[in-house]
């Protein structure tokens, strides 16, 4: 997204390009800079939670009690000159490290908490 098209710092909304596919609480995402600089008040390397407005503008929160508030509290965004994404975080949880393997001496199971 364009930092200076894309980014509306009255309303705090962000456009998409297209249908950004996310549902009002879901998280977290992250914003990353492709050229230039982020918007005022958004960090790399931080988690946001999306409040949907209708399917391609969206709004930033901290926290995902902050985004499913009545009214929602929002990141307050300010211009800046610059390329960005938001991405979806991929949260590694211990449930989804446990796996099955085979060996040669028949299945086993892998206890996470072993690691």
């Amino acid at each position: 997204m364009d930092s200076t098209t894309d980014v509306d710092d009255v309303t705090e909304i962000i456009t998409a390009p297209s249908a950004h596919g996310f549902a009002t609480g879901a998280g977290p995402v992250l914003v990353t800079i492709v050229s230039g600089s982020l918007p005022g008040g958004l960090s790399e390397d931080t988690d946001y939670w999306v409040v949907d407005i209708d399917g391609t503008d969206f709004q930033l929160a901290t926290s995902q009690a902050d985004a499913l508030a009545d009214p929602a509290v929002v990141v307050d965004l300010t211009d800046a000159s610059g390329t960005f994404d938001v991405e979806r975080r991929q949260v590694v949880t211990e449930a989804a490290v446990a796996c099955n393997y085979t060996t040669i001496g028949g299945p086993r199971s892998m206890d996470p908490g072993r690691f």
